[in-house]
């Protein structure tokens, strides 16, 4: 666009609440650009929801998640993303099931990669994050991955494995998997000395499929087929809970 935008911002409410044994999370915000010649401004809104809760039946735990997130322009609904978390375990070990869907109207919605940490919310909103996958655009504005993990160490440590799939090449059945091991570790938000709470996120994987090639026959024997990342967030006043 002749001359790019002008300017812009954006305001995000949020309110965290821990529940007996979960949380719940909900979210509004709203952000607007100007361009500096021409175009029309660009006005987004976006609303975001979490409930987790988890549950012992004497030394079985059972966990459940549900998220649920719907941005909208100037034109109307744009974006309506959900996910599920599904675990069962004991004292100390996890086996979870997850997984998030997607659909965007008007334009590409990203699968994979790496949240950046100082990303706002709003401009996060437009790609279903996966550090294990490979960041690409899902054309036609459609996408969803379903990861099955075993954590332990007090759900610290995880084996997992994730398939993501969008409409890179439609037709094709062809999506991103991949095997991965990863290390997530957090610390509260402490209200004395108003202390921010703190997540890091390490992972190593290997990448089985991709959508180009399709299922490598020889995975994990090249440099080229893994992958590391590493994220360092602080979470000012937000309740953490692992995974």
């Amino acid at each position: 666009m002749a001359g790019g935008w002008a300017g812009g911002g954006g305001l995000d409410l949020g309110l965290d609440r821990r529940i007996e044994g979960g949380l719940v999370a909900l979210h509004l915000g709203a952000s607007g650009e100007q361009p500096l010649v021409g175009g029309a401004s660009d006005l987004r809104v976006l609303a975001r929801a979490e409930a987790r809760k988890t549950l012992w039946m004497g030394r079985t735990r059972l966990r459940g998640g549900l998220s649920g997130q719907g941005q909208a322009g100037l034109a109307g609904l744009d974006l309506a993303r959900g996910g599920l978390d599904l675990g069962l375990g004991g004292l100390d070990w996890l086996l979870g099931l997850s997984g998030e869907l997607g659909r965007r109207q008007d334009g590409p919605l990203g699968l994979g990669g790496l949240q950046p940490g100082v990303l706002p919310t709003l401009r996060a909103a437009d790609r279903l994050w996966a550090p294990a996958l490979p960041a690409l655009s899902a054309d036609g504005g459609a996408a969803h991955w379903l990861r099955v993990d075993l954590r332990t160490a007090r759900d610290a440590i995880g084996l997992f494995a994730q398939r993501g799939q969008g409409q890179l090449l439609p037709g094709t059945g062809r999506g991103n998997t991949a095997l991965g091991l990863d290390l997530t570790l957090l610390s509260e938000a402490q209200p004395i000395g108003m202390v921010p709470g703190l997540r890091a996120d390490l992972g190593l994987a290997c990448t089985l499929e991709d959508p180009l090639q399709g299922w490598r026959p020889q995975p994990c024997r090249s440099g080229a087929d893994w992958g590391a990342w590493l994220s360092v967030r602080l979470l000012p006043g937000s309740p953490v809970a692992y995974p």
